[in-house]
Formats: C-alpha cells, structure tokens, sequence
C-alpha cells in the first residue's frame, strides 16, 4: 500500500473499472442510470476493506459515467464549513466519504456530455495525478464540461482508515483548494 499523504492511501495503482456496451436493466430514469449508481452504493461495501479498493470508474456507454470521488471531512475548516450537516446525518465527527457521481447522456440536456467523454475525463484526472504533464489537459476537460457534475449517494468510512500520520497532519492543517495536492480534502 502507497502511503505519506491522503492521495496516495486513498488511491493505488492501476486505475481500474468497468466499461460495458450497454445493459439490460429495466430502464427507468435517465436510460437506467440511476439504477445502477444505486446498486453500485448498495454493493460497495461487500467487497472492499477500503477506499483504494473500489472501481475508479464504471461506464455503461449507452447511458452514464459513474466516477468515483473521495472526500476527506477531517481537519481545520473542513468539519466547521460544509461538513457539519452531512457527518450529523452519520452521527460522526469527521471521516471519509466516498461517493460514486453518475453523470448520464440526455439528448436534450447535450451539456452533460457523453458517457464516453466522462470516462475519458474521468481517466485524465486520475492519471494526472500520476503524470503532472497530462494536468493542463485534465483541466481543459474539467473547463469543457467533459466531466460535469452529476449525482451521487455519500457513504463514510472511519478516518482510521488513513495511517495515524496522516490524520494527525489533516487534523491540524486548514482545508486547501489546490487542486493537484496530494494533502487536497478532495480528490
């Protein structure tokens, strides 16, 4: 296991997911969209012992991108800003969320992009974190909307599950918006 900064706990290498042509899903909302980032909340703690073992990404190109995001809601302005309201639905003081963002086609919503260009984005990102040279390029998708929001169903885990010193440090730093630190509340 990578460790020294919450990036590195948080994520490991390879990069991996799902890419399917399509599925038989009963099509409800948004071409089934929904149904599957629900079965993906109501399964991804039966595998998983921790964060850096979940799917990077799932995409069903016919219909969403299901990115996976990791928030870190421990530390100086972190827990006194956003957080209170959804770690009180927790009854917890600080954690780990995780979350699986769908973002799914709609002809006639075209800014939401394609599921295929949300995966392309989503991908980007994620090896630029790697690779410093792919970050304008990440930018440019995040600027184009390749990787727009979407809609997600949080879930916490303990902050215990970072190392002892890398809590103590996000303990007693002030939430940073610098988007390609590794000591970023978000990634």
């Amino acid at each position: 296991m990578r460790s020294g900064t919450p990036y590195r706990e948080l994520h490991r290498l390879p990069i991996y997911g799902i890419l399917a042509h399509s599925h038989a899903w009963k099509e409800k909302l948004a071409g089934g969209a929904l149904e599957l980032l629900q079965s993906l909340n109501d399964n991804q703690f039966e595998g998983p012992q921790h964060p850096n073992e979940m799917l990077d990404v799932v995409c069903v190109a016919s219909s969403a991108t299901y990115s996976l995001f990791k928030d870190i809601l421990v530390g100086i302005g972190v827990t006194e800003s956003f957080a209170p309201e959804l770690l009180g639905e927790w009854d917890a003081k600080d954690g780990i969320v995780t979350s699986y963002v769908c973002s799914w086609q709609d002809d006639e919503l075209p800014y939401m992009g394609t599921a295929l260009g949300n995966l392309v984005a989503t991908i980007i990102k994620r090896i630029a974190y790697e690779d410093a040279g792919l970050r304008p390029l990440a930018s440019y998708y995040e600027l184009s909307n390749m990787r727009p929001a979407g809609i997600c169903q949080p879930s916490l885990w303990k902050p215990s599950i970072l190392s002892k010193e890398v809590i103590s440090k996000m303990r007693r730093m002030k939430a940073t918006p610098e988007e390609w630190s590794e000591w970023s509340f978000n990634f």
